[in-house]
């Protein structure tokens, strides 16, 4: 299943039948939700009005409750509307899922391995392999990131500790998530390797999701049988023969 930690959507203004005015402010032509209000609803970063749509950028955690970490797939994807339009900022005209267009994604996989620093050590070494075509670079002192040399390529592989990102974040927004999911939820996840193909053009989404849309919609993302992830970490290790994205177990 198709499982998302990030999204970057445009929802056309016909989908949305209230908007609370009052939540939004103007800057040099740019209307966006204040930051102050922001800054305290859980995975919900950005909503700007622009070209005839609204703009949404929702995290995962976003479904975050006791236990669960958050993400976003094609099962909970209600909830995920329902969860913007119950912080009074936006009420949609049905679901628009099958209306929204999809600008940027973070697809990602959780997995539970043995010993999270052998396998992080072990997956930099085989990606050192294929540094020609790649750079390795720190990923928020929790882990990696391989991006490709070209600029023009957005498509990149982030791999790291998830518990160790989440405790070293001490922002007044993560201290709300941390207190939202619970610190037993958090030492639960002290093997969670987590495995996030960023996709940042509509190039590299079609490219990931082998499509040939012209606009990519949530839906066909969420109901996709492709692996972006997988196929991402065995182009940068040459894992094929031993694959050791299924060396741990996935716990979604």
């Amino acid at each position: 299943m198709i499982t998302l930690d990030r999204v970057r959507l445009l929802v056309p203004e016909n989908k949305v039948t209230e908007v609370n005015q009052e939540t939004f402010y103007t800057v040099n032509e740019k209307i966006s939700v204040k930051k102050e209000i922001l800054k305290n609803i859980v995975g919900l970063r950005e909503i700007t009005y622009m070209n005839n749509s609204f703009l949404l950028d929702i995290s995962g955690k976003i479904t975050a409750d006791k236990g669960i970490l958050g993400l976003i797939h094609k099962n909970n994807i209600e909830q995920v509307f329902e969860k913007v339009e119950n912080t009074g900022i936006l009420r949609f005209n049905g679901l628009p899922v099958d209306d929204a267009q999809v600008l940027y994604l973070d697809v990602t996989k959780d997995v539970e391995v043995e010993n999270p620093l052998e396998t992080l050590t072990a997956i930099e070494l085989l990606a050192t392999q294929r540094k020609h075509k790649n750079k390795i670079l720190q990923f928020q002192n929790s882990g990696l990131i391989i991006k490709p040399h070209a600029k023009s390529i957005s498509d990149s592989l982030a791999i790291y500790l998830k518990y160790k990102e989440i405790i070293q974040n001490k922002s007044p927004k993560n201290l709300i998530y941390i207190e939202k999911i619970g610190i037993e939820t958090i030492e639960k996840i002290k093997k969670t390797v987590r495995l996030e193909r960023h996709l940042g053009t509509f190039k590299d989404i079609r490219k990931a999701f082998k499509t040939n849309s012209k606009k990519i919609r949530l839906k066909e993302i969420l109901h996709s049988k492709k692996n972006p992830v997988k196929d991402k970490f065995c182009e940068i290790t040459s894992s094929n023969e031993y694959d050791w994205f299924t060396v741990g177990k996935e716990v979604f």
